[in-house]
């Protein structure tokens, strides 16, 4: 009777471990809002969560994300059928030391209660203050049961920033706010080294905050400010140098996962007080297996998602081998990790211990009588059992080939495993792999080579740090393009690999597919790529247009044929793109507003005065990296 549950038990605690491996390194939910029962639940984040118990295979500490590259989507347009109600909001921006006035920063008002209908953005003068219009519009969320309050979001051209407290305010009088103390925001950066002190090439850098943090999400409309931990990425350049720029100040993790030169353990940075700080990664490996992707021509293959398979124990497979029950093996049963920080050679004997007390203990489970597949007396054995109708995945981790096609792993038990590389339909695996061994070279077959290089539109310079990637056939559009969004946006501190030159290799693409290419400051590009032959090399080259750093002068025409108009101080500006809102603005003392990073394109513009009157008008933007434009509105 024992034996007739014990299959299903296996399936389900293995099924229940990965539940909650998944649960631990998945990143943050991009879903978020700032109503109260969220904050309170984000402020749990504030405390570091405990290490959790580690068992082998080890997870990454850092799960990785689904690519740099956010899309938001346009909302409907407003109906602007009544006047709006408008305020106006003023203040100062100031440095943390001295209080000189910090100009050209920018402010964004988040209001709740009566005021949660009410958004705006403005931008401090050269004495740091500042005074915009904040309105209300058809589509904000209201809570008039609320508290009228209101606060800021406060970003400086240097990558600092803030977000203010809740004040009180009165809907129907100006919102004057205090003096806005700005922190020195953090700048964290220094180099990857391998073992023998030599420079780790294209290694990625995990970062971590300790505690939660405000973040403005811009990928609403209206804008929310959410509290969450902030996890991130960056790849090290050919000299093994990564940086991470504009973090909040406070505590940060950093890591190396399994790459080819070893891995790090936590490297805690406090950057509480802001600032530059640099910190040398000096990585280990110990116990490793490591190696190279490369074609049949010995070509490196980049990108390539390759894995080390554990393999399952014979009672649950139900053949003979020569392991023990997964549910009493000490291979596979939690256990203290190793403390990281160990002196090399106190950590080298720790692991060594560890490895042979497990194999002590599984050579003495298995001269236990009636182990299968250990007895030397094959009549005292159990009868096999039968497999089941699905067997559970063999656990794995995972290392991505650098621009070199290089990977590894590292912290391995003494055991044998089973090495996995698959590109596009193509894979290729070695079996028997042992820890400390040669670098172990994998074959990969090469269906198709697709290449090229990306290049700014504007300047015709190579662009260096992108994401490139396969992301399936688009079928949106005349002609399958998939049009983009003026909310698209990509971060710089997004694990952006190194290109050298702008150029890019893509093995083993599928017959039809879709390949895109996304960098921070341009308009994401993609194309379906057709008909790739077996053999084919093909090459293609993506021009990016940069985003647009805008200064808009709107003027009302008091005449038909008026083609100077008079300036339109403080009005609310509502900027449509192919019928989708794409901005909330309102303009400044000059008539002014400004719009950083949008993408070219021909955009609608629509006023609407005091008195309820409209005006409307178009802009067409160019992709340059600058531009100052004017706009002239008829009613």
């Amino acid at each position: 009777m024992g034996n007739k549950w014990q299959i299903p038990v296996y399936v389900i605690v293995i099924a229940l471990a990965a539940f909650l491996i998944w649960n631990f390194v998945k990143p943050p939910s991009a879903n978020g809002d700032n109503s109260a029962d969220n904050v309170a639940k984000d402020k749990g984040e504030d405390r570091p969560a405990a290490e959790p118990k580690r068992s082998k295979p080890q997870p990454p500490q850092f799960a990785p994300g689904p690519g740099p590259f956010v899309s938001g989507k346009l909302p409907e347009p407003m109906k602007l059928d009544q006047p709006l109600r408008r305020n106006i909001v003023s203040g100062r921006v100031v440095e943390t030391d001295g209080g000189a006035g910090v100009k050209d920063a920018k402010i964004s008002f988040v209001g709740q209660g009566d005021i949660a209908p009410f958004r705006g953005v403005g931008y401090s003068g050269q004495d740091g203050t500042f005074r915009f219009l904040v309105y209300e519009t058809s589509t904000s969320p209201a809570n008039p049961t609320g508290k009228s309050q209101g606060r800021v979001h406060v970003a400086s051209p240097d990558g600092r920033g803030i977000v203010t407290e809740f004040v009180d305010c009165d809907p129907t009088a100006p919102i004057s706010l205090r003096d806005i103390v700005l922190r020195n925001q953090a700048t964290i950066s220094g180099q990857v080294l391998d073992p023998s002190g030599q420079p780790a090439r294209g290694v990625c850098v995990n970062l971590r905050s300790n505690v939660g943090l405000n973040v403005l999400d811009t990928t609403r409309t209206p804008y929310l400010i959410r509290t969450t931990p902030v996890y991130t990425s960056a790849i090290a350049d050919d000299s093994g140098k990564y940086e991470f720029r504009g973090l909040d100040p406070c505590a940060y993790r950093l890591s190396v996962e399994h790459c080819y030169y070893g891995m790090s353990p936590f490297v805690e940075v406090d950057a509480a007080r802001g600032g530059a700080f640099w910190q040398d990664l000096k990585l280990r490996r110990e116990n490793h297996v490591r190696g190279i992707v490369a074609d049949p021509k010995g070509r490196p293959m980049p990108g390539v998602v390759v894995r080390l398979v554990f393999p399952l124990p014979a009672s649950i497979t139900g053949e003979g081998g020569t392991q023990p029950d997964s549910a009493s093996d000490p291979m596979f049963a939690p256990d203290k990790p190793i403390d990281p920080n160990l002196p090399p050679e106190e950590r080298k004997k720790a692991i060594d211990d560890r490895n042979k007390k497990r194999r002590e203990e599984r050579e003495k489970k298995a001269k236990e009588p009636g182990r299968q597949g250990f007895n030397k007396d094959k009549s005292k054995a159990e009868p096999s059992r039968p497999k089941p109708d699905k067997l559970p995945e063999p656990q794995a981790i995972k290392s991505i080939t650098n621009e070199f096609g290089e990977y590894g792993f590292t912290d391995l038990d003494d055991q044998d495993y089973i090495l996995q590389a698959m590109a596009g339909g193509n894979s290729t695996e070695a079996l028997g792999v042992k820890i400390n061994m040669p670098d172990y070279k994998l074959e990969l077959a090469q269906s198709n080579l697709y290449q090229g290089a990306v290049i700014d539109s504007e300047t015709g310079k190579p662009i260096t740090r992108y994401d490139v990637r396969e992301t399936g056939f688009g079928t949106a559009g005349a002609a399958g393009e998939v049009k983009p969004s003026p909310l698209d946006r990509i971060s710089e501190n997004s694990g952006l690999r190194f290109h050298a030159e702008g150029k890019f290799s893509i093995f083993n693409l599928d017959r039809k597919t879709r390949v895109r290419v996304c960098a921070p400051g341009y308009v994401m590009r993609s194309e379906n790529v057709m008909d790739l032959k077996a053999g084919e090399e093909r090459a293609q080259e993506f021009k990016l247009d940069p985003l647009c750093e805008l200064t808009l002068n709107v003027r009302q025409a008091m005449q038909p044929e008026d083609a100077k108009g008079v300036a339109l101080p403080l009005e609310p500006v509502i900027i449509y793109y192919q019928g989708g809102l794409a901005f909330l603005a309102s303009t400044d003392d000059l008539g002014q507003v400004r719009l950083p990073a949008v993408m070219p394109g021909n955009y609608d513009i629509q006023v609407q005065r005091a008195d309820g009157k409209l005006l409307s008008g178009r802009m067409i933007v160019p992709a340059k990296a600058k531009e100052s434009l004017q706009v002239i509105l008829k009613g």
